[in-house]
């Protein structure tokens, strides 16, 4: 019985950790999640040519351009599409970084509006990251330190939600406050350092009107590889309940 116990016992320590790590590393954020961060790179991709190729950098732009309209209002797509046109290349450059920052705090907002879902606000801040990422050579290039911090910043954010844990094991509570700090350092950070007056929307160049009310984005649908991270814990399940009917046949 003993070396029973012992084996249900290594499975269920095994099913505990794989369960800590699937939640730790479910629906890590990639730039190409985020669409408006894979635009921001073909843009520049096709503003680095030489000459620019100003048509190419509006035809990517207008993949996004009903998704910022509708998020963000009217006046961000209106001006990059103004700059585009008049092949502005620093100011296409300087408008898109803004709303860049403006999406990265878009998603911090979610995240802390749904701080009590985990998986949600896990979700959210992978995106906020994944949009950093790509923003982070525009930042590192005028300020490594910053980028640097701004890195321990999103890590502290992520480490804050805590995990779940399963039937009251592995669970890490998480921690409201301290990510309220990092999200605070963050947002102040990309406001100064792309010379935004506010990250409202309705701040866009600057102004001190109204602010307009943000729509809120749909809820992102799970992963196919969040799902698939499941099928080795249920397997690990299935072959618990295997080992302890082949053992229960043999004691009758």
């Amino acid at each position: 019985m003993k070396p029973f116990v012992a084996l249900i016992s290594s499975f269920f320590i095994l099913f505990i950790l794989h369960v800590q790590y699937v939640w730790a590393h479910t629906d890590e954020g990639t730039a190409m999640d985020e669409e408006i961060a894979a635009v921001y790179m073909e843009m520049a991709d096709a503003l680095n040519e030489d000459p620019p190729d100003f048509s190419l950098a509006a035809d990517h732009f207008e993949k996004v351009k009903e998704e910022i309209s509708r998020h963000m209002g009217e006046e961000p797509a209106t001006t990059v599409m103004t700059h585009l046109k008049n092949e502005d290349k620093q100011a296409v450059q300087r408008a898109m970084q803004k709303i860049m920052v403006l999406n990265i705090v878009s998603h911090l907002n979610l995240a802390e509006d749904n701080y009590d879902d985990y998986e949600l606000a896990n979700d959210y801040l992978q995106r906020a990251y994944a949009t950093y990422e790509v923003l982070s050579l525009d930042v590192r290039a005028e300020d490594k330190a910053l980028d640097e911090a701004l890195r321990i910043e999103f890590d502290s954010a992520a480490k804050t939600l805590g995990t779940p844990g399963v039937f009251g094991m592995g669970e890490k509570k998480s921690d409201r406050d301290t990510f309220l700090e990092s999200k605070g350092m963050i947002i102040t950070a990309l406001r100064d350092q792309f010379n935004m007056e506010g990250v409202e929307v309705g701040h866009f160049h600057g102004e001190k009107d109204e602010i307009v009310e943000k729509q809120k984005p749909e809820t992102p649908p799970a992963s196919e590889a969040s799902k698939w991270n499941w099928l080795p814990v249920a397997s690990a399940v299935l072959i618990m309940l295997a080992i302890l009917f082949v053992t229960m046949q043999k004691r009758r």
